[in-house]
């Protein structure tokens, strides 16, 4: 086998990778496999390509320019990157590959150090307005894998086109692993019939939810018999039968 040898290697070129993006890409509502096609991404524009070539990175990664693509969108749709159509000199359509939006995003998330001395644990606390990136966490969380690219852009139009309440996607999660429901069109129906009840917020969720129970408790206790407990039933006279 024909090694590549050190010369290939310079040739190849460098790349930097910012640490505080490696650290903290999933506070950016990046999965792995995002994150792995930015920089794939990323990598062919510092060597001078002028737009990513889809089907050289999926042979990088193993996918298909197709999946590729997808998850390219999928990034955009968190408003991390941007695409702009132009036309070169030569009237030829060309697309510009902003990065601006995610170093944007990156530079403004909390203190690292602030965060952890306040933090307890990794799970999104409902009553705190829960970021998209913990929604994507929380899900893959609970689903125990990556979610794939329509999955993820399922739960990205939650935000970007149903516009669901964080809040109440997080509840909506929780009811469906209590009901072992783990799957986003049962939770995309939990969260539409919210709409419909016209839920703002958790605490809707908990009165709706505690309603329920009174109702199953009293239709319960209806349907039992009550039997005295100071009656002899052996000392009991039937009724003759006058047939």
């Amino acid at each position: 086998m024909h090694e590549l040898g050190f010369e290939n290697y310079i040739n190849a070129g460098q790349s930097s990778v910012s640490v505080l993006l490696l650290q903290r890409y999933r506070e950016l509502g990046l999965t792995d496999q995002e994150l792995l096609v930015f920089l794939q991404t990323k990598a062919m524009l510092d060597q001078g390509a002028t737009e990513p070539n889809t089907t050289q990175i999926g042979e990088y990664m193993g996918l298909s320019a197709k999946t590729v693509f997808s998850v390219l969108e999928s990034i955009r749709s968190k408003g991390l990157i941007q695409f702009e159509t132009t036309h070169d000199t030569d009237g030829k359509l060309r697309t510009i590959f902003r990065m601006q939006p995610l170093y944007e995003k990156l530079i403004t998330l909390p203190d690292g150090d602030s965060k952890r001395a306040g933090a307890e644990d990794d799970t999104p606390k409902v009553n705190d307005e829960p970021k998209r990136a913990d929604i994507f966490k929380l899900v893959e969380q609970e689903f125990g894998r990556m979610l794939s690219p329509i999955e993820m852009r399922k739960v990205t139009d939650w935000f970007d086109l149903d516009h669901f309440e964080p809040v109440l996607i997080v509840e909506a999660i929780k009811e469906a692993v209590l009901n072992q429901a783990l799957n986003l069109n049962y939770i995309e129906k939990i969260l539409l019939n919210w709409r419909k009840l016209n839920f703002k917020s958790a605490q809707d969720v908990r009165t709706n939810q505690q309603r329920r129970r009174n109702l199953a408790i009293n239709q319960n206790d209806a349907q039992q018999v009550h039997v005295p407990l100071n009656v002899d039933l052996l000392s009991l006279q039937l009724p003759e039968n006058k047939g």
